[in-house]
C-alpha cells in the first residue's frame, strides 16, 4: 500500500527512449531535466531509440518501472507536450485534455496540433 500511495505524487512525465534492452528494461532521458534513468521490466519492449513517450517513473523497490498511461508522441506534437510537462501548475485535467486531443483523428483546424481552448475557464473539449 505504502509503494502504490507513493506513486501518486510521481508526475506525468516526457522521456526520450535511449536504450532498449528486450524483455528487461531501457534507458529513458527525461526532458525536463536531461537526466538519463534506467528502467526495469518489459513494458518498453514494443518502443524504438529515439521515440518520445509521456509515462510515469515509478519506484519499485530499488528500481524503477514505467506507469502509464504510456503514449508515444509523434514528432508533431513534442512542442506541446513539452510545454505542458514544464508547466508546474498543469494538473490532471490539463494532461488529461492533451491526452484526448493527441488521440483525436484531426484537430478542429485539421493542422494535427491539439485545438487550443478559447476559453481558459472551460476545461472540456467537444468533439
Amino acid at each position: 500500500v505504502a509503494v502504490a500511495e507513493g506513486w501518486l505524487e510521481r508526475p506525468l512525465g516526457v522521456f526520450e527512449v535511449m536504450q532498449v534492452r528486450p524483455a528487461e528494461g531501457m534507458a529513458l532521458r527525461d526532458t525536463q531535466s536531461g537526466v538519463t534513468a534506467s528502467v526495469t521490466g518489459a513494458a518498453g519492449d514494443e518502443l524504438a531509440v529515439g521515440e518520445f513517450i509521456v509515462a510515469r517513473l515509478l519506484p519499485v523497490g530499488e528500481d524503477l518501472r514505467l506507469g502509464g498511461p504510456i503514449i508515444r508522441i509523434p514528432e508533431h506534437l513534442r512542442p506541446s507536450v513539452e510545454t505542458l510537462a514544464g508547466d508546474a501548475t498543469a494538473d490532471a485535467c490539463a494532461w488529461a485534455e492533451w491526452i484526448g486531443s493527441s488521440h483525436a483523428s484531426q484537430s478542429e483546424d485539421g493542422d494535427g496540433e491539439p485545438p487550443v481552448r478559447q476559453d481558459a475557464s472551460h476545461h472540456h473539449y467537444h468533439h
